[in-house]
């Protein structure tokens, strides 16, 4: 992937460079899905807990995936409360986000939009990424987060590959955050995440 980035980058006159890194990063997102998977094993091991800035992490992410935006025709919009500081592992957090919105770009409808949102209760910082696409139905919802496990619209798109939900659930389970899943068919999902507040 990098010695493809590389050519592209020497001779950006010669290639359509913005498909081109498109279908790269699609490479790499699937990559990483896969590595991730082979290191559950010793997930546990893999963590480094900082403290964190959670509005500069999605900002970031928004940022890094704007091919992603671009190719798919959705419009993301990000809003905050405050500047929320959490407690987590960098490297999972971020790919538990972009796993998050690339399902919700996935399953959207063009030229639809895509809100991210940071809010709070009492106990928590709540990250909520909502989509207004497909929608998941209802009959898939109880084994969303099953390995392998792609759901009516994975199988229908071929898109899916029952990897990055499961992943996602692993993650907030081993840092005692919860998630919720809200969805309606033809209308879209709402994915919150929520960090326990600190004290």
């Amino acid at each position: 992937i990098s010695v493809i980035r590389l050519l592209i980058q020497n001779n950006p006159k010669e290639v359509d460079t913005f498909h081109i890194f498109y279908e790269l990063d699609r490479l790499k997102f699937q990559l990483d899905l896969i590595l991730n998977l082979a290191r559950m094993d010793n997930f546990k091991n893999d963590l480094v807990i900082d403290e964190l800035s959670l509005n500069d992490i999605v900002k970031s992410i928004i940022q890094e995936n704007k091919r992603l935006f671009i190719q798919n025709e959705i419009f993301p919009k990000f809003e905050a409360e405050r500047n929320f500081t959490i407690y987590s592992d960098r490297k999972w957090l971020e790919f538990v986000i972009t796993q998050l919105i690339h399902n919700a770009v996935k399953f959207s409808n063009h030229k639809s939009k895509l809100f991210i949102s940071i809010k709070s209760n009492l106990n928590n910082s709540i990250l909520m990424i909502q989509d207004f696409g497909l929608g998941i139905k209802k009959k898939d919802m109880p084994r969303i987060f099953e390995l392998y496990y792609t759901g009516t619209n994975g199988r229908e798109s071929s898109q899916s590959s029952g990897i990055g939900l499961y992943l996602v659930k692993k993650f907030v389970d081993e840092l005692n955050y919860q998630i919720k899943i809200e969805s309606k068919e033809n209308e879209g999902t709402l994915v919150s995440i929520y960090f326990p507040s600190e004290k």
